[in-house]
């Protein structure tokens, strides 16, 4: 596409006449505070807060909320979050401070709007280092503001499609554009496997980390959850996602029809009002499956306790955050997608494509308790060795302490 022209930037000079830091603050702060990391997600607000009348709780906003109160213990950590009519600046969970991008209007002055209030939000935020993960418009945004004040900028990839050249509808060409425009412009690329490294270096000629996805506790009131007793009769198996046409929920019922004598636990919502009304018709039809919708994730725990395997039917995915979660659980998993071959290579469940199969992988494992058991072992054990945040979490200090130490600060 060659070297794309400078983005517009809302009320600033250009950035050949922006003073770029060497260890001194733009803004507001001192280049004696406690270095600042900020979390660029707009839709992270429900996570952060818990909020019930706010539902969009993904897995790269859980995956940013659980790393960023990690890191506040060494860092001051913030977000900027959409604007939920809360108070600009509050202070959540952990000690993290919440920016909201304002932004009300229609049609082009909306854009106008989103762009300059995400704008100023990055301002008032006042970080050292920048961190936006999901490839969108905000990645160009964040990565020209980052650029324009000499700040650091990290870009983490949400799923193999971040590592993919795609076409519409899945990203317009102005969304493409400054996708790419934000990618040139990170200091680094975290990638969640090796798969997306080499994706990422193929199709957009950049290099990148892998930093693997941090573990969520699936704990409540009785302690941490954790399945070593074997399966129970009947077994039940959970399955976990948005209600869209990429996650596959009605093959999930697919594989419900053909294992008659297992609950089907179903949950997840989503904005396709067609589709979520096939997968009640269907749902109909199957007696041993029970759709939940919408469950907060402070609700989970309950049904992983019950579970006896955790049913994946993607067509493709980054890192699952379920997947992360059952094997911390000590749950198997019978999935469509294998990042990595891990599930294969370590032993963690079964990797299979069509209905027929996935029941057949469903009914073996729920039928055979020693193999059961050995899966189970398996994942803790792999969860332990590569997921828990006392593995992932010294990875995310190590790079941000680097990038710090380029522009003349020291992470204590």
């Amino acid at each position: 596409m060659g070297n794309p022209t400078p983005l517009p930037l809302p009320g600033s000079r250009p950035a050949s006449e922006e003073p770029h830091r060497s260890g001194q603050k733009a803004f507001g702060g001192s280049a004696a505070s406690r270095p600042r990391l900020c979390f660029v997600a707009p839709n992270a607000y429900a996570a952060l807060t818990g909020r019930s009348d706010l539902r969009h709780i993904g897995g790269a906003e859980m995956q940013q909320v659980t790393v960023a109160r990690g890191l506040s213990r060494r860092l001051d950590v913030s977000f900027v979050v959409s604007d939920h009519a809360q108070e600009d600046g509050e202070c959540s969970e952990g000690g993290v401070t919440v920016f909201k991008a304002s932004a009300k209007g229609h049609g082009l002055r909306s854009r106008y709007l989103r762009l300059t209030g995400l704008w100023r939000a990055l301002r008032r935020a006042d970080a050292d280092v920048y961190y936006q993960r999901m490839a969108e418009t905000t990645t160009g945004i964040v990565g020209a503001f980052c650029r324009h004040h000499g700040r650091k900028f990290i870009f983490a990839t949400a799923a193999q499609y971040d590592c993919l050249r795609l076409p519409r509808p899945y990203r317009t060409r102005r969304e493409e554009w400054l996708y790419r425009y934000g990618l040139r412009r990170a200091d680094r690329i975290f990638v969640q496997t090796l798969h997306q490294q080499e994706l990422m270096r193929r199709n957009f000629g950049h290099e990148s980390v892998v930093v693997r996805n941090c573990g969520i506790p699936i704990q409540d009131t009785e302690g941490v959850v954790s399945r070593t007793d074997g399966p129970e009769d009947p077994p039940r198996v959970l399955w976990i996602g948005r209600c869209s046409l990429e996650k596959r929920p009605l093959l999930a019922i697919e594989v419900a029809a053909r294992c008659p004598s297992a609950i089907f636990d179903v949950i997840g919502d989503g904005d396709d009002a067609a589709h979520k009304a096939r997968i009640r018709e269907r749902t109909a039809e199957a007696p041993n499956v029970l759709l939940h919708g919408y469950v907060p994730h402070t609700g989970m725990a309950a049904f992983y306790r019950k579970a006896d395997l955790l049913l994946c039917t993607s067509e493709q995915e980054g890192f699952p955050n379920v997947f992360l979660e059952a094997f911390s659980c000590g749950i198997p998993v019978v999935s469509t997608v294998d990042p990595d071959d891990l599930i294969a290579s370590h032993g963690l469940g079964r990797i299979r494509s069509s209905a027929e199969e996935l029941a057949a992988a469903v009914r073996s494992l729920t039928q055979d308790r020693a193999a059961w058991s050995e899966c189970s072992r398996r994942g803790q054990a792999y969860y332990r060795s590569h997921h828990d945040p006392a593995v992932v979490l010294p990875e995310y200090v190590r790079h941000v302490a680097e990038l710090l130490a380029e522009s003349g600060r020291v992470l204590s």
